[in-house]
């Protein structure tokens, strides 16, 4: 098994590359749930992708994303920042 650390780093990178979708489906459990500052939540992996191909849809251009720090604690990772470029 992969260090998770070195999971979360590799799923960063291709988000701040832009391939947020291809990065749920490849480092996302079956049964991950999520939450974000707006309070919005996800109930497994393939929900996840649901948000991210319609976040990504409704981007016309990404120049970037920053991404600033990720938080690993045991089996939890947590984004600390991500902004749009």
């Amino acid at each position: 098994m992969m260090d998770l650390k070195i999971q979360v780093k590799e799923m960063d990178d291709m988000v701040s590359q832009g391939d947020i979708v291809n990065a749920v489906k490849k480092y996302f459990a079956e049964t991950a749930t999520t939450s974000d500052y707006g309070e919005v939540t996800t109930d497994g992996k393939v929900q996840m992708i649901e948000k991210m191909v319609g976040f990504t849809q409704a981007i016309a251009k990404v120049n970037g994303i920053a991404h600033r720090h990720t938080l690993v604690d045991g089996s939890t990772s947590i984004p600390l920042v991500l902004t749009r470029t």
